[in-house]
C-alpha cells in the first residue's frame, strides 16, 4: 500500500519513493530478531522482491540484517512504548516503512514495546529518510494516535490511521 500525504510533498518525495505496510500482530518470538525478521518478511512481500538470496535485490535476511544492525548503534525505543529501528540497504529502489502492532511486548532498550515503526532506505542517495523518520517520532509521541493504533483490527487500519493522523498534523 503505497501512502500518499502531505508530508511526501513537503519532504519532495514522491509516490514510487516510499511505501507504507502494515504489520498486524504476527504470530512471532517476543524478541526484537523476530520482529525484524517478520517487519523484513512484509516489506519484501508488499514490494515483490525476492524471498532469498538474489545478486541485484535485496531480500527479507538482507533488511532484516541491515535493521538489526543498525539498532545495536543506539536506543530506537520511546516512553510511549513505540521503536524506531532503521536499516539502509543497497538495492533499495525507495523507502519502505512498516507500521507494525505486536500481540506480545518486546524489550527494546528496557522499554516494553508494542507498536514499531521501521524504515528501510537505500545505503545510498536518500538523505531525506531522517526527516521521515523524525515526522514519525514527533506523530507518535501523541498518546492519542499511539492509542488509535492499538485499537485496529488490521494491517490495512494501521497505515489508514498513520495516513489521517499525518494530514491532520499537516492541516
Amino acid at each position: 500500500m503505497v501512502f500518499l500525504y502531505s508530508l511526501q510533498n513537503l519532504l519532495n518525495l514522491t509516490s514510487e519513493e516510499v511505501t507504507l505496510v502494515g504489520l498486524y500482530k504476527p504470530k512471532i518470538e517476543p524478541r526484537k530478531r523476530a520482529a525484524f525478521r517478520a517487519i523484513a518478511e512484509r516489506i519484501v512481500e508488499e514490494l515483490h522482491m525476492p524471498q532469498h538470496a538474489s545478486n541485484d535485490l535485496p531480500n527479507a535476511e538482507d533488511i532484516a540484517l541491515a535493521i538489526e544492525a543498525r539498532e545495536r548503534v543506539g536506543m530506537t525505543a520511546t516512553p510511549e512504548r513505540v521503536a524506531f529501528p532503521r536499516g539502509a540497504v543497497a538495492g533499495m529502489s525507495g523507502i519502505a516503512v512498516c507500521v507494525c502492532l505486536l500481540e506480545s511486548p518486546i524489550a527494546f532498550d528496557n522499554v516494553s514495546v508494542d507498536l514499531v515503526v521501521a524504515l528501510v532506505a537505500p545505503d545510498v542517495g536518500f538523505p531525506r529518510h531522517n526527516q521521515l523518520l523524525a515526522s514519525f517520532v514527533l506523530q507518535l509521541r501523541e498518546p492519542k494516535v499511539c492509542e488509535r493504533l492499538r485499537c485496529v483490527k488490521s494491517a490495512d487500519e494501521l497505515c489508514m490511521v498513520l495516513r489521517e493522523e499525518h494530514a491532520a498534523a499537516a492541516a
